[in-house]
């Protein structure tokens, strides 16, 4: 079996017999290269699934093969052409696992197939497969088919009750499946599941938990040598023979433990494929990868003895050491090999170990471990590239170097080499050093005191003095009548002295952060006190200063007075600590307001002397409020008038997807009358129930597309609907926004033969309001239709989306009649039209203006002349949305 190289038939002993490919002149050769599954089934046929080449079936005695293809005209054929596995149950069946449409059955003897589907809605309800693509497929002793997916998890399928049961990994529970990307299944001798996995390795359903299945999970931490698992095969004695993407592993049931083989052992280095595993006479097993087959007698795999290690030389300062009969100075009284005691002077500052294990035949795949007692705390890991131990600067006492070693991929040590060694003390560390140290000490100890002391009275006399000025700082605020806060910027900590009882900020019980008085000071000075600190801490005023109403005692509102400056700053100008005062200041208030009085009176007696004069002017006023009334109104109408047409169009649109439905469900519901008849009265034919099935394949396929289209629609509407009767802002792509407008003025378009295109050079998404933009676009197109394109000429449209900066840039333009320049220079102006007396209110391009200047906060150009049509510009700002969501 070859990715993409057809089908070849190897014979271990002999080599390759025969190669199978897809001949196009040939109907009996193999329907496709892309070769996924093989298996033979108990008849002796051999069956082939491909990658987009269906089933193929070879016979037994034949070279040809019979094709099994997907045909669309066929709901009896096969599903999909593109088959990722097959099983054989006890019954003969055949199993087919698809890529794209869930799985099919083939019973023995049988040439049509029953499918199995994947449906969202039926999977969610356990009435179908979780996932389009089955990777894996088999049957327990009882007969229940258990299916997996890289994508879906495990499944386990009763085909008494046609229910699926859906198993996925859980954290918070151990017993769960260890992972959800299944890749290949194997049943044992004793009738027990073990599941492979991509990266989660291998699953056990642990025997006597049928009714409520349970795993337990081995991985990489468990001693496989990778957690990517491709099959799995079965040996005479029992063991589990695994193949990954790193080689094979062994996994013995008894004692629970993986032995591994990578390519130093025969493996091939580049790992082996999912399902790629079979057994053949005489106990061998082979599997197949990239590189080719591994073919082997589990028998005859012979795991060898962990290597034990030897140090094989000592190395001091890089150099190596002779012994001490050759070298008086040297730490070696022995050879190192012999074990022994290596003793270090205390400035020995860079020692090394070398070792080696006594094995010369798979060298390389030897993996070593070190671990000095004393020093290190947990063993240390290294390749046979790199057999060597160093230490520097070890402290004076006595250690024990251990060594041992293990082949790569096993967990499994051998005897470990213990080496002494022993750090002599430095000199300034002998007894006679200890006492200098403690005489030294007791006179250091002291003078320290004697200094602490001297310190601790210094300290309280600060203390005091300290003090003596806090109760001189209290006192002259008492005075003053004022309160002292002092803020920590950083942790927005607030300490207040000599508080303000008559405010319900002191009265009540308020934390001590900054942020817990904010809510206290009244909604209307908040965003000049929040600007006053903004604008002092930057260092823009030197001083901080704000008069704000915050409530008393009583629950009445009293002014306030806060001065304060930063006294603290760090290296690089930031804030640290500021500190000031709050005075009460409602007397002065009130003064400011009987003044305020005072002058209200004073030009209320100049007020009435010039009484006709206001008089005058209120009758104006009210007259101009009632002419911007009655603007408004008419405004408010033509929107509503437009969003009138939007509900009429898309009722008319929706009559023809929905009348087409409800004829495609009288005529299958007909036919089920006529099935049920002929049911009832024993005369139902074969080709009775083929036509009924086909006109209910056809009836389903037709409601479901009218019925989708309907509910295009009707979400297109909804959405625009909402933006036009909401003036709410958010996030939307420009142009997908206009091209749904478009569609929900779509019954008007269709009774034109004009063409309007949208396009942007990349997306622009922003925050504005839909609502404005419906509204804009609508106006403008119904305006080219209705005056650009009056003259009966086949018209074009096309606007542009595109940003400049900050700003979103909307460009419309038609080829229609245009305008002359006094037209042109009245196009906003309310209730001027070109059409007065044809149904135009000349109130359209008035509200297009007002709602890009207003509701957008944008400006809008309009370029025209007569004969070339008209050109708008409409620009507004669009700052970049960093992180939205996806517009709609």
């Amino acid at each position: 079996m070859l990715e993409g190289g057809g089908l070849v038939h190897v014979d271990p002993d002999k080599g390759v017999v025969a190669r199978y490919r897809n001949d196009p002149a040939r109907d009996d050769s193999l329907s496709h290269d892309f070769v996924q599954y093989v298996t033979r089934t108990r008849d002796g046929s051999l069956w082939v699934a491909t990658i987009g080449g269906g089933l193929n079936r070879m016979l037994p005695g034949n070279e040809g093969f019979q094709r099994f293809r997907h045909d669309p005209e066929n709901p009896a054929s096969l599903a999909d052409d593109a088959i990722l596995t097959l099983y054989e149950d006890r019954a003969g069946t055949l199993w087919i696992g698809t890529r794209d449409h869930g799985f099919d059955e083939l019973c023995a003897g049988c040439s049509t197939f029953v499918h199995h589907p994947h449906s969202p809605t039926k999977a969610a309800n356990g009435l179908a497969p979780g996932s389009e693509s089955i990777w894996a497929i088999s049957s327990s002793v009882n007969g229940e088919l258990w299916l997996g997916s890289l994508i879906g998890g495990l499944e386990r399928y009763t085909l008494a009750t046609g229910q699926y049961e859906k198993f996925r990994f859980s954290r918070s529970d151990p017993t769960s499946i260890g992972g959800d990307s299944i890749s290949t299944f194997t049943v044992d001798s004793r009738g027990e599941l073990w599941i492979g996995t991509q990266g989660s390795g291998l699953s056990h359903l642990l025997p006597d938990s049928d009714r409520k299945p349970r795993f337990e999970t081995f991985g990489s931490r468990d001693g496989l040598a990778t957690d990517a698992v491709g099959a799995i095969l079965e040996d005479a004695d029992g063991n589990l023979w695994i193949s990954t993407t790193v080689g094979i592993s062994k996994f013995d049931r008894l004692r629970r433990t993986f032995t591994n083989f990578g390519p130093f052992d025969g493996t091939l280095p580049t790992g082996y494929w999912v399902n790629g595993g079979s057994r053949l006479p005489g106990g061998r097993m082979v599997f197949a990868g990239l590189d080719g087959i591994t073919i082997f007698n589990p028998r005859d795999v012979k795991v060898p003895p962990p290597p034990k290690v030897v140090a094989t030389r000592f190395l001091l300062q890089n150099e190596p050491v002779a012994l001490r009969w050759k070298d008086a100075t040297s730490p070696l009284d022995s050879r190192i090999w012999e074990g022994g005691l290596v003793d270090l002077r205390y400035d020995d500052d860079n020692v090394s170990f070398e070792f080696a294990a006594l094995d010369f035949v798979n060298s390389e795949s030897i993996r070593y471990s070190y671990l000095l007692d004393g020093h290190d705390s947990n063993w240390i890991e290294t390749p046979a590239s790199r057999r060597i131990a160093t230490y520097t600067d070890l402290p004076s006492g006595s250690y024990r170097l251990r060594l041992r070693a293990r082949y790569e991929g096993n967990v499994e040590f051998g005897e470990e080499t213990v080496l002494d060694v022993r750090v002599q003390p430095s000199p300034w560390k002998s007894p006679l050093a200890g006492l200098a140290y403690l005489a030294a000490a007791i006179l250091l100890a002291l003078l320290v005191g004697w200094r602490v002391r001297a310190g601790w009275r210094r300290r309280n006399l600060a203390a005091l003095a300290i003090r003596e000025s806090e109760e001189r700082l209290k006192l002259s605020l008492w005075g003053s009548g004022g309160e002292l806060w002092d803020v920590d910027i950083k942790s927005g900590h607030l300490h207040r002295e000599n508080k303000l009882a008559s405010l319900a900020v002191t009265t009540e019980r308020v934390g001590d952060f900054l942020d817990d008085y904010r809510p206290y000071i009244h909604s209307d000075d908040l965003p000049a006190f929040n600007a006053a600190i903004r604008s002092h801490l930057t260092g823009a005023s030197p001083v901080f200063e704000s008069s704000y109403r915050t409530p008393d005692a009583q629950g009445h509102w009293a002014w306030v007075l806060t001065r304060g400056r930063v006294v603290d700053r760090d290296a690089e100008g930031r804030a640290l600590r500021m500190v000031g005062t709050t005075h009460d200041i409602s007397a002065l208030k009130s003064a400011e307001a009987a003044l305020r009085k005072l002058n209200d009176e004073l030009e209320s007696r100049v007020e009435r002397r010039t009484a006709d004069l206001s008089v005058a002017n209120r009758e104006l006023k009210e007259t101009l409020d009632r002419l911007t009334h009655t603007q408004g109104q008419l405004v408010e109408a033509e929107r509503l008038a437009s969003l009138g047409g939007l509900v009429a169009g898309v009722a008319h649109e929706i009559n023809t997807p929905i009348g087409i439905s409800v004829t495609a469900a009288s005529h299958l519901e007909e036919e089920a009358t006529r099935i049920s008849r002929l049911t009832e009265s024993g005369e139902l034919k074969r080709s009775d129930l083929q036509r009924f099935e086909q006109a209910s394949l056809e009836s389903s396929r037709l409601i479901l597309r009218n019925l989708q289209r309907a509910a295009q629609l009707v979400r297109s509407f909804k959405q625009v609907a909402v933006d036009q009767s909401d003036e709410a802002r958010r996030v939307v792509d420009l142009e997908v926004c206009i091209k749904e407008i478009l569609v929900t003025l779509g019954p008007a378009l269709k009774r034109s033969p004009h063409q309007i295109t949208v396009h942007a050079a990349e997306p622009v998404v922003c925050n504005t309001a839909p609502g404005a933009l419906y509204q804009v676009i609508s106006n403008l197109v119904m305006n080219s239709i209705i005056h650009g394109f009056a003259d009966g000429r086949t018209g074009a449209i096309d606007i542009h989306v595109s940003r400049d900066g900050e700003h979103a840039v909307i460009e419309y333009r038609d080829n229609g009649v245009g305008m002359d320049e006094p037209t042109c220079s009245r196009m906003f102006d309310p209730f001027f039209t070109t059409r007065r007396g044809s149904g135009g209110s000349g109130l359209g391009m008035h509200v297009v203006y007002n709602l890009v200047t207003k509701a957008l906060g944008g400006t809008i150009v309009v370029d025209s002349a007569p004969g070339k049509g008209i050109n708008l510009c409409i620009r507004f700002m669009a700052p970049r949305e960093v992180g939205a969501m996806q517009a709609v």
